[in-house]
Formats: structure tokens, sequence, C-alpha cells
């Protein structure tokens, strides 16, 4: 006669609700570093990995950088105290337009 195995009446029950629980955060993890990558992508040049200024978006859409500045001076109005100063970096808002301006027509 085969012998039957023993149980001593436990279930996985309690295995099976921890791999559960530890699936369910390895998700929100996952959905949350996609969410990092995400803005990251948003705020990094990927072409160039600079942070965009007049010289290198003059440089990207094939125009002077003066024709540029002329442009942002009247699409992206300064305080008079940035007058007659370096534009620095440039915002992701002045980037956009620009591209669209010049890129597109």
């Amino acid at each position: 006669m085969a012998k039957k195995a023993k149980t001593n009446g436990k279930t996985n029950k309690p295995q099976k609700v921890k791999t559960a629980v530890l699936v369910n955060a390895l998700v929100d993890r996952v959905r949350s570093l996609e969410d990092r990558i995400e803005v990251l992508e948003n705020y990094i040049d990927t072409e160039t990995h600079e942070e965009p200024t007049v010289a290198t978006l003059s440089a990207e859409l094939g125009i002077s950088p003066s024709t540029l500045r002329e442009w942002l001076r009247t699409t992206f109005p300064r305080p008079a105290s940035e007058l007659y100063k370096p534009w620095g970096t440039l915002t992701q808002e002045m980037v956009e337009a620009a591209r669209g301006r010049y890129i597109s027509g």
C-alpha cells in the first residue's frame, strides 16, 4: 500500500499574501522610478546634454545668437534689472517657443 504524505494542516496562504504585498510594493516602486525618469527626460536636453543657452540653442536652430536674443527680448521681456546682462540658462518654455518659431517656419 502506498504511503500518503503527511500534512500538518498548515497552508501557504500567509506566504502567498506576503508575496503579493512584495509584488505590489515592487510595482509601486517601478512606477515611481518611471515617473522620475520622465521628469528627468523633460528637464535634460537629450541631444546635447547641456543646459540650454543662447549659444547652444541658436546653433541647434541654425540662426545667429543675435537673432535669437532679439526674438527673446520681444517674446520674453525681462525686468529692467536684467537688461544688458547675459541671458544665462534658458527656461524650457523659451526653448520650446524658439524651436516652434524657427523650426516650423
